[in-house]
């Protein structure tokens, strides 16, 4: 998935050349940031790790979601940097939100994002790490399924 990552002062150049636009905001946005983000994307993707800090924030965000009245259609919950069996918080995590809210993808606890960040890369193109293809094509399906869940809402 090749892709160009622009600043915020670039968008309005380069959102006329592009299909998709990934917008990365701060971690607990405003009720105020999350109406307008709300109002001006498709689909917002909330990354949430399974802990007790990342699901209370995840709370603390769908509560405004909701009292804003912006539809659960806007929004769905990613578990990301989930930690490998035995650890079970991803699971218990999965079990305590609304399916409905949850992507199926989940992206693991991997050191190949710091390996990436080194090499100045994508997660895929790096060399020396075994586990660089298989979470690369996490990704892959997590496109699939924002993909068909935008699609779903037309």
């Amino acid at each position: 998935m090749p892709f160009k990552v622009v600043s915020e002062r670039e968008v309005a150049r380069w959102s006329a050349l592009h299909e998709w636009i990934v917008v990365d905001t701060k971690a607990r946005a405003e009720p105020e940031d999350l109406q307008e983000l709300a109002a001006g994307c498709n689909l917002m993707v909330l990354p949430t790790v399974p802990d007790s800090f990342g699901l209370d924030a995840l709370n603390l965000i769908v509560r405004d979601l909701r009292r804003l009245k912006i539809p659960d259609s806007k929004y769905k919950v990613l578990l990301a940097i989930v930690p490998p069996p035995p650890n079970s918080f991803g699971a218990e995590a999965r079990e305590s939100l609304p399916a409905e809210l949850l992507f199926q993808t989940t992206i693991p606890r991997a050191v190949v994002f710091q390996k990436a960040v080194l090499d100045g890369v994508s997660v895929g193109a790096v060399k020396k790490d075994r586990r660089a293809k298989e979470v690369s094509r996490l990704y892959e399906e997590l496109g699939r399924e924002i993909i068909a869940h935008l699609g779903s809402q037309q």
